[in-house]
């Protein structure tokens, strides 16, 4: 079975020697992608696929747009902490990011 480009793209994408891929290894979300169209959307409420969204938002942010994207993320959090204490979010965060070195 050929690959399509789409596909291609996306699997050199992802094992560049050059580059460091973050991704959910329950979801198989990697974050947002150019090519293919594995995991394109993170699960909504997994603390692995939320680390890979705001991570991968902060790294493609451009340098002189962080300052404003920092402080947007921090009125998320406090609008998320209102929720939890509200009862209406049961999210349960990542106390750290799970970090494994894998070379092929």
């Amino acid at each position: 079975m050929a690959l399509t480009k789409e596909q291609q793209d996306y699997l050199n994408e992802v094992v560049d020697p050059q580059k460091v891929a973050l991704y959910c290894g329950t979801h198989m979300y990697f974050g947002p992608s150019k090519a293919g169209t594995v995991g394109e959307k993170p699960h909504m409420g997994c603390p692995k696929c939320c680390f890979v969204m705001y991570f991968h938002d902060l790294a493609t942010t451009p340098p002189d747009k962080r300052a404003q994207r920092l402080d947007e993320l921090d009125e998320v959090l406090h609008k998320v902490v209102e929720e939890v204490e509200a009862g209406r979010w049961d999210f349960q965060a990542l106390r750290h990011a799970e970090v494994k070195v894998e070379s092929n």
